[in-house]
C-alpha cells in the first residue's frame, strides 16, 4: 500500500515568450510530443502527471522534457537550460536541471525526477539564452505531482461517532494499522480543501463488534463517491473507477447510515452497525517538503 509521499489525470499547460522591449526576434521552442498527463508508466516524454508514491518506480515517477529549438527555420545551436519551481510552496527556490546541449537538428532532451515526498504543482522552464540578435526565449509548461497519503492528514479531530484507532478488527477482511470506527448516524471526515487531488483508496468493513451489516456513502464536497452501499457480508474495496472520481481537493466523508431495529426496548442501535474505515488514502499534490529534484 502506498504511504505519505504523489498516481495521475489531466494537466495545465502554460507558455510564453520572455523578450526585452528591444529585441526583433525570439526562438522558436516546441515540445514534443505534445505535454499531456496520463499517468501511464507507458509514456516516458513530456508527462505533465508524474506519481512519486513510496511504492511507485514503474515509471511514473518521472519524464523526459524534449524538445526542438529554432532560429528563425533553421535549426539553433548551443544549449538550453531547464529550470524547476514547485509553485505548491510559497518561497520555493527555481531549480536548475540541466543544461542540455542542443544536437544538429536542435533537439535537446532532460529527465526531471522530482523524487519521493517532493509532490506540488511544478513549473518546467525550458530557457534559451538570446545571441546574435535573438532575445532570450522561455517555454514554460505545468507538471502536477501527485504522491498517495495517508488521509490521517487531513483528519478532523474530536468528531462525535469516530474513533480513530490502530489495528481495529473488522468483522471479515484485511485488519489495517491506520482505521477509524465508525458508528451509524456518523461521519468520519477529512479536509483536503487547497489541493488537487485525483484518486482516492479505502476499505469498509463491519466492526468485530457489530452484529448488523449497515450502509454507507462516501461525499467530496457534496459530491457522490460512492452512493450508498450495504456491506453485505463483505469487505468493501472501491474499484478503479470509483477511486479516480476523486477528481479534486475538499472536504472528503464517509458516513454510516443511522439503524434503528425496531424494537423499542433495544439501546445504541448505532453502535450494532459500527463499521471500519480501514486507511483512507488520497492521491494529491502537497507542497512540502522543500523542492529538490536529481
Amino acid at each position: 500500500m502506498r504511504r505519505i509521499g504523489v498516481l495521475l489525470l489531466g494537466s495545465v499547460l502554460t507558455f510564453g515568450l520572455l523578450t526585452p522591449a528591444d529585441a526583433a526576434r525570439t526562438f522558436s521552442i516546441s515540445l514534443s510530443p505534445a505535454p499531456k498527463g496520463a499517468t501511464d508508466a507507458k509514456k516516458s516524454y513530456n508527462d505533465t502527471a508524474l506519481d512519486v508514491s513510496e511504492a511507485t518506480q514503474d515509471g511514473r515517477e518521472r519524464t523526459t522534457i524534449r524538445g526542438r529549438v529554432k532560429r528563425g527555420k533553421k535549426a539553433a545551436s548551443g544549449r538550453v537550460k531547464v529550470y524547476a519551481t514547485n509553485t505548491s510552496r510559497p518561497g520555493s527556490r527555481r531549480t536548475l536541471l540541466g543544461s542540455p546541449r542542443l544536437n544538429r537538428n536542435g533537439w535537446f532532451s532532460q529527465r526531471f525526477r522530482p523524487g519521493h515526498d517532493r509532490a506540488g504543482v511544478y513549473r518546467i522552464e525550458v530557457v534559451k539564452g538570446g545571441s546574435r540578435g535573438y532575445a532570450t526565449t522561455t517555454r514554460a509548461v505545468t507538471v502536477r505531482v501527485f504522491q498517495f497519503v495517508e488521509a490521517l492528514n487531513g483528519y478532523d479531530a474530536e468528531q462525535p461517532g469516530v474513533t480513530p484507532a490502530w489495528n481495529a478488527p473488522p468483522a471479515y477482511g484485511t485488519i489495517h494499522h491506520q482505521s477509524y470506527v465508525v458508528e451509524g448516524g456518523s461521519t468520519a471526515e477529512f479536509d483536503f480543501t487547497g489541493h488537487s487531488c485525483l484518486q482516492l483508496n479505502f476499505r469498509m468493513a463491519r466492526s468485530a463488534d457489530a452484529t448488523v451489516d449497515g450502509r454507507f456513502t462516501v461525499t467530496l464536497d457534496g459530491r457522490t463517491i460512492v452512493p450508498w452501499t450495504t456491506l453485505a457480508g463483505r469487505q468493501y474495496l472501491p474499484s478503479k473507477t470509483v477511486q479516480k472520481r476523486m477528481t479534486a481537493g475538499g472536504r472528503l466523508r464517509f458516513t454510516v447510515a443511522p439503524h434503528d431495529d425496531g424494537d423499542a426496548t433495544t439501546a445504541d442501535d448505532n453502535r450494532r452497525v459500527t463499521m471500519v474505515l480501514g486507511r483512507p488514502m488520497v492521491s494529491c499534490t502537497y507542497p512540502d517538503p522543500v523542492v529538490a529534484t536529481r
